[in-house]
This record gives structure tokens, sequence and C-alpha cells, in this order.
């Protein structure tokens, strides 16, 4: 007998790393695919947060960072 604990509330976060949302094809996609993710909670870390013409189509339900450039000394 398995005496495997399941959380049905649970929704693991899965971290999505992308380089920029400019618009084309493979970044369409991944907009398509992290907005219709039910069974995870999706983040999304964006490297050049300034070049995201489709960020405004991501979910209002993620969660989404960006990493800004820091010159260094």
């Amino acid at each position: 007998m398995s005496r495997l604990v399941t959380n049905e509330g649970f929704r693991p976060r899965v971290l999505f790393l992308i380089n920029d949302l400019r618009m084309g094809g493979v970044e369409r996609s991944f907009v398509n695919c992290v907005n219709h993710l039910r069974h995870v909670r999706p983040a999304v870390v964006l490297i050049d947060p300034a070049a995201g013409s489709l960020a405004g189509e991501l979910s209002a339900e993620l969660e989404l960072f960006s990493l800004h450039n820091r010159d260094s000394k």
C-alpha cells in the first residue's frame, strides 16, 4: 500500500528565463505556453526587459521579473 502524501492545492513554481520578448515566433510560442500552464505557477525572468513588445500579453497571474544590466567598476 502506497503512502503517497499529496497536497491538492499545491502548485510548484517553475522559473522560465528568456532573453527578451521581442516579436518573433519563438517568443510568441513562449507567451502562449506560459499563459496556459495550469498545474504549476510560472515565473518569467526577462534578461533584457526593455525589449519586450510581447510582455504585455503575459497573463496578469504570472510573476514577472527582470534583470537589469549593471555597469561594473
